[in-house]
């Protein structure tokens, strides 16, 4: 990685420093005062995490991995595969502070809970970029390392600065994977729902609403009570309730009704007379 790096920082017109870490190395580099430049460069397979900041106008790029365009300070993860990848990258002129960690075994850190976590996160999936108060907790890694630090201390240095940027891309991975879960669980709450709506008066047992919506009952049932706040059941209960006493109020009789929200005459009649806390025969007179 390190040759790499280097071809690329020079393209860039940009200082580099690195430093040994297990399983890869950590870099930092600094742009400053350099006119605008772009480039296509090839990019080693393995684990890349990336912390950019600066003025400087910033766009990269791939097919797959897809990319960004910032200004701002932003976070960049992903995992190239083994063949490697090609990125087009645009710098504009002015200062870009960056630092980063590549990892090309990813074998190796196999007794790190966070790493381990990002690599399982990351795998086969397009590059995860993230800004906003995420990017602003590493601030402190545009900053290089201190000259007084030399030789062993200085990798130490480098090594704890890259160890604060696995563990808040592994934080901020948690937070995207509970935002990609709750979006999930609302699409699936809602077609769910819309079985439900378009079915009331045929069997709606869990089995039955999960077969046909393509989920199992377990992610149905609690998708369904954490978007809504009730069980699939007293869902069920209560828009069967609902739709009989709109029936029944425009004059449709028990057994009509109850044809049309899936009971018989006398099961309608010993629901919703539970439910409402009278007889249907009450909207009838």
């Amino acid at each position: 990685m390190s040759q790499s790096l280097k071809k690329l920082a020079d393209a860039f017109g940009a200082t580099l420093e690195t430093a040994p870490f297990s399983g890869g190395s950590i870099w930092y580099s600094l742009r400053r005062g350099q006119p605008s430049h772009s480039s296509r460069s090839h990019i080693p397979a393995g684990l890349h995490l990336g912390f950019g900041f600066g003025i400087a106008e910033l766009s990269t790029s791939h097919k797959f991995f897809g990319g960004f365009e910032t200004n701002k300070p932003v976070v960049t993860a992903f995992i190239v595969p083994p063949e490697g990848a090609v990125f087009d990258t645009r710098v504009g002129g002015g200062i870009i502070q960056s630092f980063g960690l590549h990892l090309s075994d990813l074998e190796a850190p196999s007794s790190d809970p966070c790493m381990l976590y990002i690599i399982e996160t990351l795998q086969g999936k397009p590059m995860t970029v993230i800004g906003g108060e995420v990017a602003r907790r590493l601030s402190g890694l545009r900053f290089p390392i201190d000259p007084w630090f030399s030789g062993d201390s200085r990798e130490l240095m480098f090594q704890a600065k890259a160890m604060e940027l696995v563990a808040v891309v592994a934080e901020a991975l948690k937070d995207v994977r509970k935002q990609t879960i709750r979006s999930l669980d609302a699409r699936r709450a809602q077609a769910v729902k819309e079985y439900i709506e378009a079915h009331l008066s045929i069997d709606l047992r869990l089995g039955t609403i999960a077969a046909n919506v393509g989920i199992n009952v377990r992610l149905l049932t609690n998708a369904f009570r954490q978007v809504f706040g009730l069980t699939v059941g007293e869902y069920v209960l209560k828009r069967r309730m609902e739709e009989a006493a709109r029936l029944l109020s425009r004059g449709m009789s028990v057994k009509e009704t109850a044809s049309q929200v899936g009971y018989t005459p006398n099961a309608l009649s010993a629901a919703f007379k539970k439910y409402f806390g009278y007889a249907p025969n009450h909207l009838l007179n």
